[in-house]
Protein backbone atom coordinates (compact mmCIF):
# COMPACT_ATOMS: atom_id res chain seq x y z
CA UNK A 1 0.00 0.00 0.00
CA UNK A 2 1.54 3.75 -1.15
CA UNK A 3 0.09 6.80 0.13
CA UNK A 4 -0.79 9.43 -2.44
CA UNK A 5 0.46 13.16 -2.08
CA UNK A 6 -3.04 14.19 -0.32
CA UNK A 7 -2.81 11.80 2.41
CA UNK A 8 1.22 12.59 3.04
CA UNK A 9 -0.44 16.34 2.90
CA UNK A 10 -3.03 15.40 5.40
CA UNK A 11 -0.40 13.62 7.96
CA UNK A 12 1.92 16.81 7.29
CA UNK A 13 -0.96 18.48 8.21
CA UNK A 14 -2.60 16.91 11.13
CA UNK A 15 -0.19 14.58 12.59
CA UNK A 16 -2.06 11.22 12.02
CA UNK A 17 -3.63 9.15 9.46
CA UNK A 18 -6.59 6.55 10.04
CA UNK A 19 -6.92 3.35 7.92
CA UNK A 20 -9.70 1.45 8.67
CA UNK A 21 -9.90 -1.96 7.37
CA UNK A 22 -6.12 -2.42 6.80
CA UNK A 23 -6.28 -5.88 8.50
CA UNK A 24 -8.85 -8.07 7.09
CA UNK A 25 -11.01 -10.13 9.50
CA UNK A 26 -9.10 -13.77 9.08
CA UNK A 27 -5.88 -11.58 10.12
CA UNK A 28 -7.24 -9.76 13.11
CA UNK A 29 -8.61 -13.40 13.90
CA UNK A 30 -5.09 -14.87 14.04
CA UNK A 31 -3.98 -11.93 16.11
CA UNK A 32 -6.57 -12.11 18.63
CA UNK A 33 -6.07 -15.64 18.86
CA UNK A 34 -2.20 -15.02 20.24
CA UNK A 35 -3.16 -12.87 22.94
CA UNK A 36 -3.96 -15.26 25.79
CA UNK A 37 -0.75 -16.86 24.90
CA UNK A 38 1.22 -14.01 25.38
CA UNK A 39 -0.62 -12.31 28.34
CA UNK A 40 0.10 -15.72 30.30
CA UNK A 41 3.83 -15.38 30.15
CA UNK A 42 5.92 -14.54 33.16
CA UNK A 43 8.77 -12.87 32.36
CA UNK A 44 9.78 -9.22 32.65
CA UNK A 45 8.29 -8.01 29.07
CA UNK A 46 5.06 -8.36 31.03
CA UNK A 47 3.59 -5.34 33.09
CA UNK A 48 1.07 -6.19 35.41
CA UNK A 49 -1.55 -3.77 37.11
CA UNK A 50 -0.42 -2.01 40.47
CA UNK A 51 -3.22 -3.23 42.27
CA UNK A 52 -4.00 -6.36 40.60
CA UNK A 53 -1.16 -8.59 39.93
CA UNK A 54 -3.37 -10.77 37.68
CA UNK A 55 -4.34 -8.49 35.07
CA UNK A 56 -1.36 -7.37 32.21
CA UNK A 57 -1.04 -3.69 31.52
CA UNK A 58 0.85 -4.03 28.79
CA UNK A 59 3.20 -6.48 26.93
CA UNK A 60 6.47 -5.74 25.17
CA UNK A 61 8.30 -7.06 22.18
CA UNK A 62 5.69 -9.43 20.94
CA UNK A 63 7.20 -9.22 18.07
CA UNK A 64 10.11 -11.28 19.18
CA UNK A 65 8.03 -13.83 20.79
CA UNK A 66 4.89 -14.24 18.37
CA UNK A 67 5.03 -15.65 15.15
CA UNK A 68 1.92 -13.50 14.16
CA UNK A 69 2.78 -10.18 15.89
CA UNK A 70 6.64 -10.68 13.93
CA UNK A 71 4.62 -10.88 10.81
CA UNK A 72 2.55 -7.83 11.70
CA UNK A 73 5.84 -5.97 12.19
CA UNK A 74 7.19 -6.84 8.71
CA UNK A 75 4.02 -6.24 6.85
CA UNK A 76 4.57 -3.79 3.87
CA UNK A 77 0.78 -2.21 3.95
CA UNK A 78 2.23 -1.05 7.28
CA UNK A 79 5.59 -0.71 6.74
CA UNK A 80 5.59 1.25 3.35
CA UNK A 81 3.24 4.27 4.05
CA UNK A 82 6.08 4.39 7.74
CA UNK A 83 8.67 4.75 4.53
CA UNK A 84 7.12 7.45 3.00
CA UNK A 85 6.02 9.55 5.74
CA UNK A 86 9.65 9.57 7.19
CA UNK A 87 11.33 9.81 3.74
CA UNK A 88 13.75 7.22 4.48
CA UNK A 89 14.16 3.67 5.33
CA UNK A 90 13.22 2.39 8.78
CA UNK A 91 13.28 -0.02 11.65
CA UNK A 92 11.11 -1.28 14.41
CA UNK A 93 12.35 0.63 17.34
CA UNK A 94 9.42 -0.92 19.87
CA UNK A 95 5.98 -3.05 20.00
CA UNK A 96 3.72 -3.30 22.19
CA UNK A 97 0.30 -4.74 23.50
CA UNK A 98 -2.03 -2.87 25.70
CA UNK A 99 -4.58 -5.13 26.69
CA UNK A 100 -7.09 -1.97 28.62
CA UNK A 101 -9.78 -3.39 30.74
CA UNK A 102 -13.51 -2.28 30.54
CA UNK A 103 -14.75 0.35 32.50
CA UNK A 104 -13.68 0.74 36.36
CA UNK A 105 -10.68 -1.76 35.86
CA UNK A 106 -6.66 -1.39 35.14
CA UNK A 107 -4.81 1.31 35.97
CA UNK A 108 -4.87 4.98 33.77
CA UNK A 109 -2.03 5.82 31.29
CA UNK A 110 -0.99 9.20 32.36
CA UNK A 111 0.25 11.50 29.34
CA UNK A 112 3.88 11.32 28.73
CA UNK A 113 6.47 11.66 26.22
CA UNK A 114 8.34 8.66 24.94
CA UNK A 115 10.82 10.33 22.98
CA UNK A 116 13.12 11.33 26.12
CA UNK A 117 13.90 7.86 27.23
CA UNK A 118 14.21 6.70 23.91
CA UNK A 119 16.72 9.40 23.17
CA UNK A 120 18.93 9.18 26.70
CA UNK A 121 18.55 5.45 27.22
CA UNK A 122 18.27 3.98 23.68
CA UNK A 123 20.70 6.55 21.90
CA UNK A 124 17.84 7.52 19.45
CA UNK A 125 19.50 10.65 18.00
CA UNK A 126 16.26 12.48 16.31
CA UNK A 127 12.61 11.95 17.06
CA UNK A 128 12.19 10.93 13.89
CA UNK A 129 9.56 8.22 14.30
CA UNK A 130 6.29 6.61 13.72
CA UNK A 131 4.11 5.51 15.83
CA UNK A 132 1.40 2.94 14.21
CA UNK A 133 -1.23 1.57 16.33
CA UNK A 134 -3.45 -0.80 16.00
CA UNK A 135 -6.73 -2.02 16.94
CA UNK A 136 -7.35 -5.80 16.96
CA UNK A 137 -10.66 -5.72 18.70
CA UNK A 138 -13.66 -3.01 18.28
CA UNK A 139 -14.19 0.04 20.37
CA UNK A 140 -17.56 0.37 20.35
CA UNK A 141 -20.79 2.01 22.73
CA UNK A 142 -20.18 -1.14 25.19
CA UNK A 143 -16.88 -1.53 25.43
CA UNK A 144 -16.19 1.82 25.69
CA UNK A 145 -18.63 1.72 27.98
CA UNK A 146 -22.19 2.46 27.37
CA UNK A 147 -24.10 3.08 31.31
CA UNK A 148 -28.06 3.36 31.46
CA UNK A 149 -28.97 5.08 34.38
CA UNK A 150 -32.77 5.52 35.32
CA UNK A 151 -33.50 9.04 36.66
CA UNK A 152 -35.34 7.48 39.62
CA UNK A 153 -36.05 4.58 41.66
CA UNK A 154 -40.10 5.07 39.96
CA UNK A 155 -38.27 4.79 36.13
CA UNK A 156 -36.36 2.47 36.68
CA UNK A 157 -38.98 0.39 38.27
CA UNK A 158 -41.18 0.67 35.70
CA UNK A 159 -38.40 0.28 32.89
CA UNK A 160 -37.86 -3.40 34.58
CA UNK A 161 -41.24 -4.18 34.73
CA UNK A 162 -41.67 -3.18 30.60
CA UNK A 163 -38.42 -5.15 30.32
CA UNK A 164 -36.50 -2.29 29.05
CA UNK A 165 -33.41 -3.22 31.27
CA UNK A 166 -33.29 -6.82 29.68
CA UNK A 167 -33.29 -4.71 25.79
CA UNK A 168 -30.07 -2.80 27.57
CA UNK A 169 -28.33 -5.77 29.18
CA UNK A 170 -29.03 -7.83 25.79
CA UNK A 171 -27.08 -5.11 23.93
CA UNK A 172 -23.98 -5.12 25.89
CA UNK A 173 -25.01 -2.40 28.38
CA UNK A 174 -24.54 -1.97 31.70
CA UNK A 175 -27.98 -1.24 33.87
CA UNK A 176 -27.29 0.80 36.94
CA UNK A 177 -28.68 2.08 39.99
CA UNK A 178 -31.04 5.24 39.91
CA UNK A 179 -29.38 8.43 40.59
CA UNK A 180 -27.06 11.65 39.33
CA UNK A 181 -24.77 8.33 38.67
CA UNK A 182 -21.25 9.67 37.10
CA UNK A 183 -22.65 13.14 36.98
CA UNK A 184 -21.35 13.80 40.48
CA UNK A 185 -19.51 10.41 41.11
CA UNK A 186 -22.08 8.78 42.72
CA UNK A 187 -22.36 5.30 43.27
CA UNK A 188 -20.07 3.47 41.47
CA UNK A 189 -20.28 5.42 38.31
CA UNK A 190 -17.27 6.94 38.35
CA UNK A 191 -14.28 8.21 36.15
CA UNK A 192 -11.15 6.01 36.52
CA UNK A 193 -7.96 7.47 36.33
CA UNK A 194 -8.01 9.95 32.97
CA UNK A 195 -10.36 8.18 30.93
CA UNK A 196 -13.40 10.96 29.79
CA UNK A 197 -16.86 11.64 29.51
CA UNK A 198 -19.30 13.70 27.53
CA UNK A 199 -22.08 15.26 29.60
CA UNK A 200 -24.92 17.82 29.11
CA UNK A 201 -24.08 19.27 32.35
CA UNK A 202 -22.12 22.17 32.36
CA UNK A 203 -21.67 21.95 36.62
CA UNK A 204 -18.22 21.24 36.16
CA UNK A 205 -15.28 21.11 39.02
CA UNK A 206 -11.92 18.96 39.49
CA UNK A 207 -13.09 15.31 40.22
CA UNK A 208 -16.80 16.09 39.87
CA UNK A 209 -17.02 12.54 38.24
CA UNK A 210 -14.43 10.84 40.33
CA UNK A 211 -11.54 11.00 39.16
CA UNK A 212 -9.45 14.67 39.44
CA UNK A 213 -7.53 13.75 36.25
CA UNK A 214 -10.30 12.80 33.97
CA UNK A 215 -11.94 15.06 31.64
CA UNK A 216 -15.86 15.90 30.92
CA UNK A 217 -17.00 17.07 27.82
CA UNK A 218 -19.87 19.45 27.29
CA UNK A 219 -22.48 18.82 24.70
CA UNK A 220 -25.68 19.15 23.58
CA UNK A 221 -28.15 16.36 24.35
CA UNK A 222 -28.21 15.19 20.67
CA UNK A 223 -24.38 15.28 20.68
CA UNK A 224 -24.04 13.09 23.84
CA UNK A 225 -26.75 9.69 22.77
CA UNK A 226 -24.76 9.94 19.13
CA UNK A 227 -21.72 9.51 21.40
CA UNK A 228 -22.81 7.35 23.38
CA UNK A 229 -23.86 5.37 19.79
CA UNK A 230 -20.59 5.40 18.34
CA UNK A 231 -18.68 4.80 21.56
CA UNK A 232 -16.27 8.15 20.96
CA UNK A 233 -17.27 12.14 20.71
CA UNK A 234 -19.45 12.14 17.41
CA UNK A 235 -21.59 14.86 15.66
CA UNK A 236 -25.27 13.55 15.64
CA UNK A 237 -25.56 15.47 11.87
CA UNK A 238 -23.14 12.83 10.61
CA UNK A 239 -25.50 10.39 11.63
CA UNK A 240 -28.50 11.09 9.57
CA UNK A 241 -29.71 8.44 7.93
CA UNK A 242 -27.83 5.51 9.54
Amino acid sequence: MKLDDAQIAEFDDRGYLFFPGLLDGDEVAVLQAEVPDILSRQGPEIVREKDDQTAVKLAFGSHVYSDPFRCLSTLPRLIEPVRQLLRDDVYLHQSRLNPKPGFGQGGAWDWHQDYPPWHLIDGMPEPECVMASIFIDDCTAVTSPLLVVPGSQQVKAEAEREGLHEIFLEAGAEWRDAGCSMCLGMNEDKLVGNERSISTSNRNFIGRQGSPRGRTHLGSPAMVAASAIKGCLSNPAEMVGD
